[in-house]
């Protein structure tokens, strides 16, 4: 079988014996051999890459190419050529290939900031930015925005990707939803001016009541976050007027959501939180969208130490919401109600389970309650100090600080050298 991939390992084994006119000789018998089947290029282009022969694999995409015209083999050359350390060649061969293929960008991108985050200085980062800039004032496309917003957000750049959003959106005037994907991103990179001045964009420009209500939620939940205590009371009004405006119906929940724990855990107002929720559950909507009402009023009824009516609503999500992440969250708070409730025998057993859960987070914290509580009975079986510590991690749920911070004082006092001491310590 004189096939040109099989020529390539023969070849090799020359070169490996040091022969190298020889080896030479066969390895542009095989590049040659591609003259046949245009197909062949990637077989043998395959096997210079995987010995590490990357201007003979660039020379047999090339022959497939000069072969058939039509070849799609852009991708793998510019691979290549970042391969070899033509970095800038790669950057716009990915770019031309991105372009005049569109369904691939996503596959383009990954591929970019794999090069982006592993190159030692910023130059091929200043090489792609100017790339792409010159390339949207150049093209008058779109695509070019959005792909320059993409890079920017990649360098927590979020008010350079708001500006090229912004373009797109005034030229095509299509959807606000990647700004308000942008948004979303700014607020998990804590850039308030950013999420401030994206969020007002779409207010300012849409009459989408759903997307209206989804930039209400974000821009209140960023002035949750940011405030001091004494603006909560113009908070709290913002807040009532919003939900005068749109209503207590089932396309702001995530209002009502809101409201209710900015009354309960901001306002220390449970009662004013909880009635909100029993309205809000009369609403007809889908089950996850009750199961997220029922566990955050299961939470405002544990904030008021309702503690078997917080169990009950989160053993009924448990429930409902089986073979869903909502699931295992709500066991896993259930343990720490029970916990909260000094029932540690019972918080033990569901956290047990937890410790297995797909979501890593809930298993990490299951670990961490199982050990807190497993070793400080170990320990102790009158559980007095353990006891002290849940009492103490109450408050802290409660976002009464100052009480916590006191009891955990306390206990350390008390304490010292025991099992609780360096959680104490820690919290």
């Amino acid at each position: 079988n004189n096939s040109p991939y099989l020529i390539v390992e023969r070849a090799y084994l020359w070169e490996l014996q040091n022969q190298n006119p020889k080896a030479e000789a066969l390895y542009q018998e095989a590049v040659n051999g591609i003259s046949v089947n245009a197909n062949m290029s990637y077989a043998v282009a395959r096997a210079f890459e995987t010995k590490g022969l990357i201007d003979w694999a660039i020379k047999s995409y090339e022959k497939g190419k000069e072969v058939n015209p039509e070849l799609n083999i852009d991708y793998q050359i510019a691979l290549l050529e970042g391969q070899r350390g033509n970095t800038d060649v790669m950057a716009d061969k990915l770019l031309d290939y991105a372009f005049n293929n569109q369904g691939q960008t996503a596959r383009v991108q990954n591929n970019l900031t794999f090069f982006m985050s592993n190159e030692s200085n910023s130059t091929f980062s200043d090489y792609l930015r100017k790339s792409l800039l010159i390339r949207t004032q150049k093209t008058p496309n779109t695509y070019w925005n959005q792909f320059l917003s993409w890079f920017f957000v990649q360098n927590e750049q979020y008010d350079k990707a708001f500006t090229q959003e912004k373009a797109v959106y005034k030229r095509n005037g299509e959807s606000l939803q990647p700004i308000l994907t942008l948004a979303t991103l700014a607020i998990e990179a804590n850039n308030s001016e950013t999420v401030e001045a994206t969020l007002n964009f779409i207010l300012e420009n849409t009459t989408d009541t759903d997307l209206k209500i989804k930039a209400h939620y974000f821009l209140m939940q960023q002035k949750i976050d940011n405030a001091a205590e004494i603006q909560y009371s113009e908070i709290e009004q913002e807040l009532d007027l919003l939900l005068k405006q749109y209503g207590i119906r089932p396309t702001s929940i995530m209002l009502q959501i809101l409201t209710a724990r900015f009354y309960c855990f901001k306002q220390n107002n449970p009662v004013k939180a909880i009635n909100l929720l029993e309205e809000s559950l009369k609403l007809p909507m889908t089950s996850l969208e009750k199961g997220s009402l029922k566990m955050e009023l299961a939470e405002c009824k544990l904030f008021a130490e309702q503690f078997d009516q917080s169990i009950l609503l989160y053993a009924q999500v448990e429930t409902n919401a089986k073979h869903d992440e909502l699931a295992h969250e709500a066991t896993f708070k259930m343990a720490k109600a029970n916990y909260f409730k000094n029932d540690f025998e019972w918080a033990l057993t569901q956290v047990k389970v937890l410790k297995q859960s797909p979501s890593l987070l809930i298993a990490n914290d299951a670990i961490e309650l199982y050990l807190t509580i497993n070793d400080n009975t170990t320990e102790d079986s009158t559980q007095v100090a353990l006891k002290a510590f849940s009492k103490a991690e109450f408050a802290l749920f409660q976002n009464k600080t100052q009480d916590a911070l006191q009891q955990f004082l306390t206990l350390l006092e008390k304490h010292k050298g025991e099992e609780i001491e360096d959680e104490t310590l820690f919290k």
